[in-house]
């Protein structure tokens, strides 16, 4: 899985690197035995976030991605950290609703 986050990264490396963005992808050592998941629908969601961490990053930030994966719920929980100006708390109520470009 770390493969496929570097890969996703990918496009963004140019950007990343003109502004000095590091990036950091941190493994929970369970999540190398996932192997029953949606692959792209999860690359899909991950693009985007990394998108938005590239996008709205500052000059020398960082981008931190961590997995963790749970056996015993089957869960893979993916953190994407950045060091951007963030999302007011009244902005993080609409997140999740009808689709919204701020």
């Amino acid at each position: 899985m770390k493969k496929q986050v570097k890969s996703v990264a990918k496009p963004f490396r140019i950007m990343m690197d003109s502004n000095d963005i590091t990036l950091d992808i941190i493994q929970d050592e369970s999540t190398k035995r996932i192997l029953n998941y949606d692959q792209k629908l999860y690359e899909e969601c991950l693009f985007n976030i990394m998108q938005n961490s590239v996008k709205f990053n500052k000059k020398e930030g960082q981008i931190r991605v961590t997995q963790d994966y749970n056996p015993a719920t089957g869960q893979l929980k993916t953190t994407v950290y950045d060091t951007g100006f963030g999302v007011t708390d009244a902005r993080q109520k609409t997140l999740l609703t009808t689709f919204k470009e701020f």
